[in-house]
């Protein structure tokens, strides 16, 4: 899945962690601004719907703190925390 940012000129955040994720209110804290700017992105693909950008949050941050743990650090593929992630928060 290709994946590009649909909120003018800017980057898919890299939802950078080490190891095991373990949802906290720090690790989950530590993110949100790469959460933010997922949510303005899927609020900015068509159909516009900037309304609905504080509920794409709250359905990013409940993404993560569901898939999250489900990373594997040692898996055979050496995906980072970030690759695994965005597809299953972007994807929505």
């Amino acid at each position: 899945m290709a994946l590009k940012c649909q909120s003018g000129g800017v980057k898919c955040p890299a939802y950078k962690h080490q190891g095991i994720f373990q949802p906290d209110n720090k690790t989950v804290k530590s993110l949100l601004p790469d959460l933010k700017c997922c949510a303005v992105c899927m609020s900015s693909a068509p159909p516009k719907r900037p309304d609905l950008r504080d509920d794409m949050l709250q359905i990013a941050s409940l993404t993560l703190v569901e898939k999250g743990p489900k990373f594997n650090p040692s898996h055979e593929s050496g995906a980072s925390f970030g690759t695994f992630i965005r597809p299953r928060i972007c994807g929505l």
